[in-house]
Parts: structure tokens; C-alpha cells; sequence
């Protein structure tokens, strides 16, 4: 089964592929960013051409777009995270629609699976950021049978998302500390987790955030300059979920 290899512009996430529940998807509300990738996870499911009765496995599900997706085709779904917050969603949005799926947490570098043991591996923005490319790779592989399938859908590096992606950690700590000492974000421990930090917008931070939102609709020449209408419109959805 050839794989193309290219590399991917994402940040390599401390414990993205653990398997614990302090994983940092489990951070803020990843539902509301996951909700806009769905057609996404739709279409990497048609192009892998997934059957009725084929057994799938969703590897770095989140929320369980592209596993849904291949429930709604009658295929054997079982979805895997690190996060099983986001799992408990995926389970959710499923007994919604009533569809069977299976769910079990674990790390995407580590697959808790026989080998063999699907005909088609699936995942949308999700392996692309576990730390050892090559050994989720491996992983993958290992699990799909002989002659299955393996489908991802990931951001590429010169795209609008895969330039955010470029700017480096220490830049987004030093941005961090700067809102921070404005009195802008502020951290707190998580509700359901007293280990876990989150950061969150202060009223003055939301305040400056809808008046960002207003510069960027108002110096149209500016944007349109350094983004495409496409990109545009998502940076303003985007900061409106934030303010949200």
C-alpha cells in the first residue's frame, strides 16, 4: 500500500497521543471548531469509498465526524482518541442519529487494536499532530488489513490554516504572557479537572475582541490584501466563537 509522505504543517502536541484524559484536546471546546469540518470528514469518508458492512476505524476522532460518516454507511465504526471527553461526544451526536458506534480511548502512536483488524482507517485533521509521524504511520498500517484502506485528510503546510500553524511556540508563549500582563486572558483551573489550566478571554479581553472583529471588517483593503475572501470569512467565524 504506497504512501505519499509530504510534511505537515501542525504543532506536535505533548501528550496528544497518551491516551489520558489531561490529553490537550481535552482543552476548551473543540466541538465548535470540529462542527465546521464535517463536510470534510464526508468527503475523505466517499473518497476511501467506504461499504456497508466494512469494519472502520476513525483514528484521532475528536468528536467523530468522519466516524459517523461511515456509520451512515452501514460500515463497523469504531472510533479512537486520546481525549475521552471528545469520545463521550462522538458517542452523543450517534445515539442522536441512532447509530451503532464503538469508542475507545487511546493514543494514535500506540493503536490499542490487533492487527489487521479493519478494512478501512480513516482520520481528518487528526493524526497529522501526534509527535512521531512515522510511528502513527506504522500504526496505522499495522491495524488495516491486507489490501484496505487508509484515507486522512490533513491541512498542508503553504494553506491559511498551515501558516497559522508556522508560528513557532515560543512566539505563541511570549503572546500569551503579553495578554496575559494586559489583563486580557487569564488562566483558570479547569471545572471538571483542578489539574488542568485553560485560558480564558477577561471581560476586557472580549471587549478588545469584538473590536477586532470590527477592525477587520472595516479595513477591508488591508485584509483583502493579505487574504483571500475564503480566509477572511473564516477568521471572522472563528472570532466570533471565541467571543462566544
Amino acid at each position: 500500500m504506497p504512501i505519499a509522505r509530504h510534511p505537515v504543517a501542525g504543532p506536535s502536541l505533548p501528550g496528544a497521543a497518551s491516551g489520558d484524559r489531561l490529553s490537550p484536546w481535552a482543552h476548551g471546546d473543540y466541538a465548535v471548531i470540529g462542527a465546521t469540518l464535517a463536510i470534510v470528514a464526508e468527503q475523505l469518508v466517499e473518497a476511501a469509498d467506504v461499504r456497508a458492512g466494512e469494519k472502520v476505524l476513525d483514528v484521532a476522532a475528536g468528536t467523530g465526524n468522519a466516524a459517523l460518516a461511515a456509520a451512515r454507511r452501514y460500515a463497523h465504526v469504531t472510533a479512537t482518541d486520546p481525549a475521552p471527553a471528545l469520545l463521550e461526544q462522538a458517542r452523543e451526536r450517534a445515539r442522536a442519529e441512532a447509530l451503532p458506534l464503538c469508542c475507545q480511548a487511546g493514543g494514535v502512536e500506540a493503536l490499542p487494536f490487533a492487527d489487521a483488524s479493519f478494512d478501512a482507517v480513516v482520520s481528518t485533521f487528526g493524526v497529522m499532530f501526534v509527535a512521531d509521524h512515522d510511528r502513527a504511520a506504522a500504526e496505522m498500517l499495522r491495524v488495516c488489513r491486507p489490501g484496505g484502506k487508509i484515507g486522512m485528510a490533513n491541512w498542508t503546510p503553504d494553506g491559511f490554516i498551515g501558516r497559522l500553524f508556522k508560528i513557532d511556540r515560543a512566539t505563541m508563549l511570549g503572546i500569551t504572557n503579553a495578554l496575559s500582563r494586559r489583563g486580557l486572558i487569564e488562566r483558570r483551573p479547569a471545572p471538571d479537572h483542578g489539574r488542568r489550566i485553560g485560558l480564558h478571554l477577561t471581560a476586557a479581553g472580549k471587549s478588545l475582541l469584538a473590536e477586532a472583529k470590527a477592525t477587520v471588517a472595516t479595513h477591508e483593503d488591508w485584509v483583502k490584501s493579505r487574504f483571500t475572501p475564503a480566509e477572511i470569512e473564516t477568521i471572522i467565524a472563528l472570532m466570533s466563537r471565541f467571543q462566544e
